[in-house]
Formats: C-alpha cells, structure tokens, sequence
C-alpha cells in the first residue's frame, strides 16, 4: 500500500485562489495563519465552496488511484508567540476535501508534531518513532514524502529519518515545481551515504570489515571479477580486507584493478623487501611467507592497539603458530604437511637427535613429554637452538607461555589454552582474565622487536589510505 506522508504548511491552501500570504494585507480584520484557518472550520459550511487544495492536489490527483492513507503533520504549538503559524485548523480542512473529493484515499491520519517545528533534534526523534510505527503496522508499504509544506527543520527531519529507516526501494520524495505543477523526484540519499560513510569508517577503523562492506554497499568485492571498471574505492576495500584476512591472491587481483598504487600496497604486490631485518630473508626465501608472517604480526599489534583482547589473542595465535611452522619447515628442510611415511621418519629422527643433544635432562625428567613433529612445544624448544639470532630471540620469549617447554612457567596462564577456549568455547577475556595475561603486550611488542616491525602499523597505514578516498 503506499502511503503519503505531507507536512503541512501555509501554502497548502488556496482560498478564492489566493494563498494566505497574498490575502494576508487584504483580511479584515488582520489574522494570523491560525486564526484564519480556525474561522474557515468554524464556518466551513459557508466558507468550503471557496476553498480546495494546494500544492497537495498535484500529488494526489497522480498518486491518489494507488495511495489508501494520507499522513498530515500539524503544529499546534504551547507557546504563545509561536502560535501564529500553526497548521493545526488546516489539517481539519485537508482531511475533510481529501476523504470528499479522492474516494480511493480511505483514511487521513492527523499527527501533531509533537515538538518545536524547528527544532532539528527532537523532530529527528520525532519522525524516527512515527515512521518506525507506519513501516511496523502496515502490511509491506510503500512511502511518498510530499517536499513541501512545514518548516525547512521538518522537511529534512522527516526526509533524514525515512533515509535511514526505510530501504532506499520502499520510499520516494517527490517535490511539486510551483511554475510547471509538475512532480519532480527528489534525490534524497546525500544524507544517508554521509553518515553511512562515517559509520562505516568507524566499523573499518574497528576492522569490522564485514559490517562496514554492507554499510557501503559494497558487496561485489567478494567477487573482485565482478567489480565495475569505475567503482576504484571498492577495489580499494577488497584489497585491504583480503589483505587482513591473509588472502594474498584476492588481495593482489584486488590491487590489480588500482591505477595509483600506494607504497604500502606496492611492496604488497611486488613482495618487495618491508624491513630491514636481513636474517628475515635469509630464512624465508619467499616473499608470500615474510609478508604473511608480518602481516600477521601487524594484525595482531592493530587489535592490540584497539585493546581488544580476543581477537589480539587470536591474532598472536595465528602469528606465532604460521612463524614456527615456517622457520621449521625452512630451517631445518621439513615439509611438516608431507605424507611421505620415509621423510616423515627421517624428519623425526632429525627432530629426536635435536632434541636429546639440546633437552636430555629436561625429557628424562618429564617422562609425558611428547615429542611430536607439529607440535607447538616441538617447533618453540627446536628454534631456541636455531642459528638466526631474531628466531632464537623469538621462540625464546613464547617457550615460558607455550604448555609444556623446558622453561614452561607454572601457575602462569598460557596463550595457547585462552586461544584454544575463545575459538571453541566463545570464551570472553574478561578484565579478571586480561589481568592474568598481563605479559601479552610486552611479549608482542618484544616479538615485534626480534622480527624487526616499522613504527608504523601496516594495517593502519592502510585504513588511513581507505577512510581518505571514503570521503572523497
């Protein structure tokens, strides 16, 4: 059903052809709008034949056939000197011509503002609980704001909150031009995409990618094949997005489709050198592997920076649980996914010769001491003897806080077993909990350290680069 929503006005109103302003000088005695309407209903047996609608008739003689409920908003306001203008008698004078001349139009709905007309935020609050309730009684309606009529405060207040509340396919603003009496559409979503826009920013800068992408209506960057050759800002958001979420391929064909490219971005794609720690190279001869393993580090530190506990905690999981695997696997030539039953023997009997020259004491004193090739206990106590100083530096700062190493420390809350309750267990790191973990910030910051991390965090760098080009 669709529904007219109309603030009146003064101009809403033709009597004897006239509108008020032009029989204003001429009325006698000299009325206010008030007054003058409340004469005409008082008397609106003998005072109807000269009057007929204004403005609203051009609206209803086109939407009439298909609109069953008119909504009038009307002032009667408390304070005296307010008064003058007040819509309250023309409501009356509409309802009885509309429900008289437009038989299709069943109901008139007559609504007083219930606040200061010019009053910006309470007509926001205003218009917000009014339209809340016609969208929830009606049955799937469809909503057309006549743009004229009440003060400037009311007209964007009610166009501002149908923004927001009503899908952008649900409503329409139509304005009458007063030359050509023609119904022109209003283009009423300037509002909606700024603040949108700014909440959306605020969703990002959260790394809320997800809730920010619908906010900006971005939804083909989960098909980057499928992104328009002008829409650069989406591409823009895939590319950082994928990047956060350690999906190099879509993130670089994300970059592709960018003409002007971003140092940031640039070392991203071409896998060029992102610190000066030339150990890093030595032990990780592809660059999908360094910038994976930074990248997370990076991730880690921005949640870190957020203060957000959980995902900081998942984040150093995904960092230290990828570096281990990496150094492993690169420093002493494991392949820690291989099905090959000879090599797996072969690794094994490497990883136990490592582990008894280094760990003798510590295994025969620890009988239930496992040594298993992906374990993270293994991996942590084998990279304490590495030959890279940065590795060393490293494992032997997660070792105390990993179950089960020579230097494990008791009565200490491990990063592993939290990891392992906020993945499986929704767990909540509470303050009490954040507490006990009170040597995560510096063990991050020191592995931050080792690895050889510029100042500036990659992920903010890159929200930054984001949130300008949002607001272009």
């Amino acid at each position: 059903m669709n529904i007219i929503l109309a603030n009146l006005g003064n101009r809403n109103i033709l009597y004897k052809e006239k509108t008020y302003q032009q029989l204003e000088s001429s009325l006698n005695p000299r009325q206010s709008f008030r007054e003058w309407t409340r004469y005409i209903v008082e008397n609106w047996e003998e005072e109807k034949g000269w009057v007929k609608l204004n403005i609203l008739d051009h609206l209803l003689n086109e939407k009439a056939n298909e609109t069953t409920c008119l909504v009038l908003f009307y002032s009667d306001q408390m304070e005296e000197r307010q008064r003058d203008q007040d819509t309250i008698f023309i409501a009356d004078i509409v309802e009885d011509i509309v429900l008289s001349g437009y038989k299709n139009i069943k109901e008139v709905k007559k609504i007083k503002v219930d606040s200061s007309v010019v009053d910006n935020e309470s007509l926001l609050h205003f218009y917000r609980n009014i339209i809340y309730n016609l969208n929830r009684i009606h049955e799937k309606p469809f909503f057309t704001i006549c743009d004229a009529g009440g003060t400037a405060q009311q007209k964007s207040a009610l166009k501002i909150i149908t923004e927001f509340l009503i899908p952008q396919n649900k409503y329409e603003v139509l304005y009458i031009n007063a030359k050509s009496k023609q119904l022109e559409k209003v283009d009423q979503r300037e509002y909606r995409n700024i603040i949108q826009t700014e909440q959306a920013i605020q969703l990002i800068r959260c790394g809320e990618f997800e809730a920010a992408s619908v906010l900006l209506e971005f939804r083909a960057f989960h098909d980057p094949d499928s992104f328009s050759s002008s829409n650069w800002r989406e591409w823009l958001f895939g590319h950082v997005y994928y990047r956060f979420y350690q999906e190099r391929g879509l993130s670089i064909k994300c970059s592709n489709k960018l003409s002007r490219l971003k140092p940031v971005i640039v070392h991203f794609k071409t896998g060029e050198k992102v610190i000066e720690n030339e150990e890093l190279y030595k032990v990780f001869q592809s660059p999908n592997d360094w910038l994976e393993i930074t990248d997370r580090l990076y991730k880690c530190l921005f949640y870190l920076e957020l203060g957000n506990y959980n995902e900081t905690i998942m984040a150093f999981a995904q960092f230290y649980e990828t570096f281990l695997t990496k150094c492993i696997e690169s420093i002493y030539d494991f392949d820690l996914e291989s099905k090959n039953e000879e090599k797996v023997n072969g690794y094994m009997e490497k990883t136990n010769e490592i582990m008894q020259k280094n760990y003798h004491h510590y295994i025969q004193k620890n009988p239930k001491f496992s040594i298993h090739l992906q374990s993270l206990s293994v991996k942590c106590m084998l990279l304490k003897v590495s030959e890279f100083e940065f590795v060393r530096n490293i494992a032997s700062n997660l070792s105390p806080y990993i179950e089960y190493t020579d230097d494990s420390k008791s009565g200490v809350t491990k990063i592993t077993s939290i990891r392992n309750k906020i993945a499986h267990s929704n767990k909540l790191v509470t303050s009490s909990l954040k507490e006990k973990l009170n040597y995560l910030p510096d063990l991050i910051r020191e592995c931050s350290k080792s690895i050889g991390l510029k100042q500036n965090n990659v992920y903010s760098e890159l929200i930054d680069i984001l949130e300008k080009s949002l607001r272009q």
